[in-house]
């Protein structure tokens, strides 16, 4: 499901679902380091991007396990090997018993807070998603990340979009729509 409503505009509520991780995965980054840790294509976050922080809570089985970024489309192996890849879900289920599996569920569910640095968010470029790119070639535009926790809603929530950050700014968290110069951000706290 697309972000909805398009275009998001800064403090307003929108619902998606898709890819989640957490907020201290991506402040304080420019966007060329939150595109090697998410899995984006280079450039990919050039025109800017929205912060969008989930609002709703989150419950078992309303999510799958995608592992780490580096574990591009949540699944094992190089993204050009295609969707035959084992997925993570389906490699923790094999491992775990059903009770553990939904333990495990249950967990992360809880752990997902609605604030501070471990609350989720999701990263969107300005751009918006390319339909236009096929399936077959999704791997060149999201190749696989330097390894941040992620998670695929699949189920829309409600975002608040409490960032929009400009071409070569950097979010530094606060009210919504803080950002920095990169670098002045590297002369702060010295």
């Amino acid at each position: 499901m697309p972000v909805n409503p398009w275009p998001p505009a800064l403090g307003n509520m929108v619902t998606a679902d898709g890819c989640i991780t957490r907020l201290r995965s991506v402040i304080n980054q420019p966007s060329d380091e939150i595109e090697r840790r998410i899995g984006y294509s280079a450039g990919r976050l050039n025109g800017g991007w929205w912060l969008l922080l989930l609002m709703d809570s989150v419950q078992a089985g309303e999510f799958e396990f995608f592992g780490y970024s580096n574990s591009s489309g949540g699944r094992s192996g190089h993204p050009r090997e295609g969707d035959g890849r084992e997925t993570v879900e389906a490699s923790l289920r094999g491992r775990l018993t059903p009770s553990g599996f939904r333990k495990k569920q249950d967990e992360i569910a809880a752990s997902m807070a609605s604030s501070g640095p471990d609350r989720i968010a999701k990263i969107l470029p300005c751009s918006g998603e390319d339909p236009t790119i096929p399936a077959s070639e999704a791997w060149r535009h999201y190749p696989p990340g330097s390894g941040i926790p992620q998670w695929r809603l699949t189920v829309a929530k409600q975002f608040v979009v409490a960032a929009d950050i400009p071409d070569g700014r950097v979010f530094r968290g606060g009210g919504a729509g803080f950002w920095l110069d990169p670098k002045r951000a590297q002369t702060m706290g010295n």
